[in-house]
């Protein structure tokens, strides 16, 4: 087999992880997420950052952290997502 080369183009690469459609994915998969792991979750900053788009989810009541604590809800959540 012949020799091949792969090289990155990080521009293009830095394009996409802050694009607006990026962007879209991440907040679907982290409302998802939200909605699986059930009342007193919801999702947090979901806004680009200097290099990448973000999207969180979060215990925001007492009672969610005090699940999420107890039966890692947010991470058993993660299996739920869908992209």
């Amino acid at each position: 087999m012949g020799d091949s080369k792969f090289q990155f183009n990080l521009q293009g690469l830095n394009e996409l992880m802050k694009s607006a459609e990026m962007q879209a994915i991440l907040n679907d998969a982290a409302n998802q997420m939200a909605a699986a792991a059930g009342e007193g979750y919801e999702v947090e900053s979901a806004h680009p950052i200097s290099f990448v788009a973000i999207a969180s989810v979060k215990a925001a009541t007492y009672e969610a952290r005090l699940d999420n604590s107890k039966n890692n809800t947010l991470e058993k959540a993660k299996g739920s997502v869908k992209i």
